[in-house]
C-alpha cells in the first residue's frame, strides 16, 4: 500500500470535515478537492524518540505532497482526549488525533471526531480493496456499530502487547522452572510473596511475587490468558462472568 498516498486521504479528510462541519459536504465536494498547501493540525501522545520520527516523517510528508503536517505533544493519551472534547465545536480542536476506539466513540458523541466512511469510499481519495487487504483484520476495527449507521471512527494503526518479565535468579532461590500455564505463576507468585529475593534492593523494601495491575489491558490480557473474554460480541456488552478453559 502506498501509505503517504493513503496518509493524505485521511489528513484531508479529517480537515475537510472538521473546519466545515456546519455545512453540507456531497461526494462531488469531496471528488473536486484539493488539499496541497494546507497545514493540518495533528495531535499526539508521543514524546522522546517517538516524537522526533513522528515530525521527521512529517517533513517528508510535507515534501512529498505539499501538505504540511503539524505535530503536536499534548500528553498521554486521556489529555489527547480531553483536549479534543474541550475544543469540539470551536476552530481550536486539531484536524487529526491520535487515540482509543473509545476515545474516538466519546469525541463522536459531542461532534470532535466524524464518520470517514464517505472519504473511505471516495473514488478519488478512497481507500482500495488493495489498501483493505494490506490492513487485514485492523480495517474492521475501527467501524462502530453502537451508533446508527454503523460509522468509521478511526484507523487502527498498531497493536500493544502484554510482556510478562520474571526473574530467573529468584525461582531458582525458591527452587522453580519458569511458569509455563497461569497455575505456574500464580504458584511462582505466591511462593516469591513467602520468600524475598536475596537481590532485593535494601532490607526495609518489600518484595512480592506479583502486583496487581487493575489497568484495563492488563486485566483483559489475564482473562484472555485463562481462555476468557471480557466482551459478549452477540449481544454488544461487557461481561465479567463468562466461562474460563
Amino acid at each position: 500500500m502506498n501509505f503517504s498516498k493513503f496518509l493524505s486521504k485521511i489528513i484531508f479528510a479529517s480537515v475537510f470535515f472538521i473546519s466545515s462541519q456546519l455545512f453540507a459536504v456531497t461526494a462531488q465536494d469531496i471528488e473536486n478537492a484539493d488539499p496541497t498547501g494546507i497545514t493540518v493540525e495533528f495531535w499526539v501522545q508521543y514524546s522522546d524518540e517517538r516524537l522526533d520520527a513522528m515530525m521527521a516523517r512529517a517533513e517528508r510528508f510535507e515534501a512529498e505532497t505539499g501538505i504540511k503536517v503539524n505535530v503536536v505533544h499534548k500528553g498521554h493519551y486521556g489529555k489527547v482526549q480531553s483536549a479534543m472534547m474541550s475544543a469540539a465545536g470551536t476552530k481550536d480542536i486539531a484536524d487529526v488525533a491520535r487515540g482509543y476506539g473509545n476515545a474516538a466513540a466519546d469525541m463522536y458523541i459531542i461532534g470532535a471526531s466524524i464518520d470517514q466512511t464517505p472519504l473511505a469510499n471516495s473514488k478519488k481519495w478512497g481507500v482500495t480493496q488493495d489498501d483493505i487487504n494490506d490492513w487485514g483484520a485492523n480495517w474492521s476495527v475501527g467501524f462502530s456499530p453502537y451508533f446508527d449507521g454503523n460509522p468509521k471512527l478511526l484507523h487502527e494503526v498498531g497493536k500493544s502487547i502484554e510482556i510478562l518479565y520474571y526473574n530467573s535468579d529468584w525461582l531458582s532461590e525458591l527452587g522453580l522452572d519458569a511458569p509455563k500455564t497461569p497455575a505456574d505463576f500464580a504458584e511462582a507468585a505466591c511462593a516469591a510473596t513467602n520468600q524475598d529475593f536475596s537481590g532485593k534492593m535494601g532490607d526495609d523494601v518489600p518484595s512480592y511475587g506479583y502486583e496487581i495491575d487493575t489497568d484495563a489491558s492488563n486485566f483483559a490480557s489475564w482473562v484472555f490468558a485463562h481462555g476468557g473474554d471480557v466482551f459478549d460480541y452477540a449481544t454488544g456488552q461487557y461481561i465479567y462472568n463468562g466461562s474460563v478453559d
